[in-house]
């Protein structure tokens, strides 16, 4: 196997919190490589998609991810071990008890991976590919708390569309960074969006109280894609970062 490469990320303190933004063709070259970072649990994993397609963007995913927490850590990528807890949030086992407590969230979807990054904090982030053929307003009804449902039925077109994957991307990230999924339920919480800025808070359905430990923040993209990142707490600062360079010897 070719030597693992350590790639160079930015300093990280407890108010930064990172989301690097991999185009998964950039990757393609190095496609063989990255799988084989992969543990044994994710070669399982990888060879339940019945698609080349998914095996593809499985394996360039989850290889990146673990190449990008091997640069804050200083581990080699594919010695990077993880524990899943009860609900399925995955997080990163430290060889070295003064390592960063890092806490992490991957998302792939079309041709595009978001990986966040904190310290000390939990985060979680989701991003989706905006699909025409997708019926967003009888799921909005269906998933969505009854006032986002509303506000998106008074949309209209492709700004209808764009409104419900900005909901459907906060909520995905904020279930992820709590651990948890859909199954928890989307309509059981709302988001109220705070500033143009794309700043959201978390209120739960049925209660005028707002959760303080939450703050959702969209993700903008140039293509086709929508995106969003939870934090857990106040006092932080997001950087978007770069997609990672890194050559296999």
């Amino acid at each position: 196997m070719p030597e693992s490469p350590l790639i160079a990320v930015p300093a990280l303190n407890a108010q930064g919190v990172h989301v690097w933004t991999c185009p998964l063709s950039r990757y393609d070259a190095s496609a063989e490589a990255l799988q084989l970072l992969l543990c044994s649990e994710e070669r399982t994993r990888l060879e339940r998609f019945a698609f080349e397609r998914d095996r593809r963007r499985f394996a360039l995913s989850h290889g990146l991810l673990r190449l990008i927490l091997s640069g804050y850590v200083g581990e080699a990528p594919e010695k990077l071990l993880f524990d899943i807890a009860p609900r399925g949030k995955p997080s990163l086992v430290l060889r070295k008890r003064s390592g960063p407590d890092l806490r992490f969230s991957l998302s792939h979807s079309g041709g595009m991976a978001l990986v966040a990054v904190a310290c000390g904090r939990e985060v979680g982030v989701d991003v989706e590919e905006i699909r025409a053929d997708v019926h967003d307003l009888e799921l909005a009804k269906r998933f969505f708390a009854p006032a986002e449902a509303q506000v998106i039925a008074e949309a209209t077109g492709d700004f209808r569309r764009r409104l419900f994957y900005r909901y459907w991307t906060a909520k995905e990230a904020f279930l992820k960074g709590r651990g948890g999924g859909i199954s928890d339920g989307l309509d059981r919480f709302e988001i109220l969006w705070q500033t143009d800025g794309g700043l959201g808070r978390i209120r739960c359905v049925g209660s005028d109280a707002i959760d303080p430990r939450w703050l959702v923040q969209e993700l903008k993209f140039e293509e086709a894609l929508m995106g969003a990142v939870a934090v857990e707490g106040d006092g932080w600062q997001l950087e978007q970062c770069r997609p990672p360079s890194f050559s296999f010897s």
